[in-house]
């Protein structure tokens, strides 16, 4: 949608010659405004040569009519897919059980869970990673429930916690924005990637030692090959079992 501001397919055409509704510049079919700069979109040019009437201040041109289409869908088709918007860089993460807050730039947990998770600096780490990383399949409308939980997460520059209320866990996860009347539609499996810290893995046992059973194999009197297990000993032979088969 930017590109239209450095476009150079365009007509400039003169105003004095025209009648903007009958254009439908007056009023705008649709209304775009960039900070200051308002963009005012007519009716497409009568001459099928793919442009449509565009209004910027007090001047119309003809430009190449390659946004409209987007411009008339629902607002919620350009919602960001990532339920903290784009580019997200927590400072305060509150889910259920756990809150965790960055100072400094060093996340610590403040509630600290009781299962067996991973609580180290690594662990804490992925699960920010996870949010802030976090994609949904879709945004929809906010469907009216129960919620199941609120998630709270503090992100620079705000003074209120952007709030996300849990509506399902499966067999989609969904997170709402009901502020805004939208919700966010994720994979089952997000669920315990961003509602609880990484499982804590087991320690290898670096006592255990190998086994040093092996098999080996002895003919039977058939002719058959037959499995023997061998197995290694470290005890001492007794002397007396040396002497006597040593005589």
């Amino acid at each position: 949608l930017l590109n239209i501001l450095t476009s150079r397919n365009y007509k400039l055409l003169d105003v004095s010659q025209l009648k903007l509704a009958d254009l439908k510049l007056e009023p705008p079919l649709v209304r775009v405004s960039f900070d200051q700069l308002t963009l005012a979109f007519g009716d497409a040019y009568p001459l099928d040569t793919g442009q449509r009437y565009l209004r910027i201040d007090q001047k119309v041109y003809l430009l190449t009519n390659s946004v409209y289409s987007l411009l008339t869908e629902e607002a919620i088709k350009f919602a960001s897919l990532s339920p903290l918007g784009n580019a997200p860089k927590m400072t305060e993460l509150q889910l259920p059980g756990y809150h965790l807050v960055a100072k400094e730039g060093l996340w610590a947990l403040v509630i600290a869970p009781t299962e067996d998770r991973d609580t180290s600096t690594d662990g804490i780490n992925t699960l920010v990673d996870n949010w802030e990383h976090a994609q949904a399949i879709s945004v929809q409308h906010y469907q009216e429930g129960t919620p199941q939980g609120q998630i709270l997460v503090m992100l620079p520059g705000q003074s209120e916690p952007l709030s996300l209320a849990i509506m399902a866990l499966k067999p989609e996860f969904i997170l709402a924005r009901i502020d805004k009347g939208i919700q966010y539609h994720l994979s089952a499996i997000q669920v315990d990637r961003l509602l609880h810290l990484p499982q804590k893995t087991s320690p290898v046992d670096a006592t255990a030692t190998p086994s040093t059973a092996g098999t080996s194999t002895e003919i039977s009197d058939d002719g058959d090959d037959v499995p023997v297990e061998e197995t290694t000993s470290t005890e001492e032979i007794p002397e007396e079992i040396i002497d006597e088969e040593t005589e």
